[in-house]
């Protein structure tokens, strides 16, 4: 398995999981991904996940396409090139 050397001497492995679901089990995809890597976390370990893939895992999802913006959120997104409909759901 490829992996990256930060300085420091810390190294990074990339692990793919299957396509997380809402309600799915995440601590199983991500133990099933380290088994077919071959991949065993060893005493110190650290184990980063994505806050994306958690949720996803808790159905925390949401289409652009349904979010209205507002005006505040319009201007906002103007000011600092965003997408008004993300500034939206951060300001919400």
């Amino acid at each position: 398995m490829s992996s990256e050397l930060i300085r420091g001497g810390i190294q990074v492995y990339p692990i793919r999981t299957k396509l997380v679901e809402k309600g799915g089990d995440l601590v199983a995809l991500i133990v099933d991904a380290l088994r077919e890597a071959k991949f065993e976390l060893e005493d110190g370990d650290i184990l980063a996940i994505a806050s994306k893939v958690v949720s996803m895992s808790q159905g925390r999802l949401v289409s652009l396409d349904s979010v209205k913006p507002s005006r505040r959120s319009r201007i906002l997104a103007k000011k600092h090139g965003l997408e008004p409909e993300f500034v939206e759901l951060v300001l919400r």
